[in-house]
């Protein structure tokens, strides 16, 4: 729910994958400040998981929907956006409401 309040609160309700690291990190040390490289990084939450895995999983079941682009320097990378799971299962008001408590 914190990545969907995260990409909810972004500019254009999407959020770039490096982007949302680097906003998980700084909820949480144990998340990495950046994506990880060939499946290692990512950083892993006791009792969670993989962070990495995590976010692969919620792509997967379709709570977010990631669009493949480039970066300024020209690297492939994602945009990450809410999902039809996740409006159809919690939608914006539920967000909004976990967001502001």
């Amino acid at each position: 729910m914190i990545t969907l309040g995260l990409i909810f609160c972004s500019a254009g309700r999407e959020l770039d994958e490096p982007e949302l690291y680097r906003r998980l990190h700084a909820l949480d040390p144990n998340v990495e400040g950046a994506p990880p490289r060939r499946g290692v990084g990512g950083g892993e939450i006791a009792g969670v998981g993989r962070v990495a895995d995590l976010v692969e999983a919620f792509r997967k079941q379709h709570y977010i929907v990631a669009e493949p682009r480039e970066d300024a320097d020209g690297a492939p990378t994602c945009a990450l956006k809410i999902g039809p799971r996740a409006f159809v299962e919690f939608g914006r008001k539920q967000i909004v409401h976990f967001i502001a408590d």
